[in-house]
C-alpha cells in the first residue's frame, strides 16, 4: 500500500510538471520549467546528496489538489520536494530521495513523513530557492538500516 501511495505522488507531480510545460505549439505555461536548478539535501553529518531538478514555482491544481511549488528531477537519483496547499488532501511540504534502477531495488531510500512519524519538516519558497529542514526517515534499502532518521537541510536553487 505505501508503495502505491509513493508512485500516486511521483505520478501526481510528474502530471503537473507536464501540465506546467504549457498548451499547443510553442506557447509556454505561466509556471516556467527551469534547467539547471540543483537540489542538495544536506545531513547533519556533513554528507550531501544533489542532483539536478526542474523547478515549477507557480501553484496549479492537479489532479483536483493544490500544489504550491514543487522540484523534481526526471532520472535517477528520483528526488521530489512538492508543498501542497491548504485545498488538497496531503496540505504541507514532502520531500523524497530515491536512487533505484528499478523501483524494485533501492539503493539509497529517504523520505519525510510527519505524519507518520510525529517528526516535522518545514519548506518555505524565498524567490527562486526553496529550503527546508527537518527529519527524513530511511525506507528499505541496500543500507539495511530502515527507520534511521536524520536530520536534514535542503536547498532547491532554481534557475531561470
Amino acid at each position: 500500500m505505501k508503495r502505491i501511495k509513493n508512485h500516486a505522488l511521483v505520478l501526481v507531480v510528474i502530471a503537473s510538471l507536464l501540465s506546467a510545460c504549457g498548451g499547443d505549439g510553442d506557447e509556454q505555461g505561466q509556471a516556467a520549467m527551469s534547467k539547471g536548478s540543483i537540489a542538495t539535501i544536506t545531513f547533519k553529518n556533513g554528507e550531501a546528496l544533489s542532483t539536478s531538478v526542474f523547478c515549477n514555482l507557480e501553484p496549479q491544481m492537479v489532479a483536483d489538489q493544490e500544489i504550491l511549488y514543487t522540484a523534481t528531477s526526471t532520472r535517477n537519483p528520483y528526488f521530489d520536494v512538492t508543498v501542497f496547499g491548504p485545498n488538497s488532501m496531503f496540505e504541507g511540504g514532502k520531500v523524497s530521495w530515491v536512487e533505484t534502477p528499478d523501483f524494485e531495488q533501492y539503493q539509497v531510500n529517504w523520505e519525510s513523513r510527519p505524519a507518520l512519524s510525529g517528526d516535522s519538516f518545514t519548506v518555505s519558497l524565498e524567490g527562486k530557492t526553496i529550503r527546508g529542514s527537518g527529519t527524513l526517515i530511511r525506507g528499505k534499502d541496500e543500507a539495511g538500516k530502515e527507520g534511521e532518521k536524520r536530520e536534514f537541510t535542503l536547498v532547491v536553487n532554481c534557475a531561470g
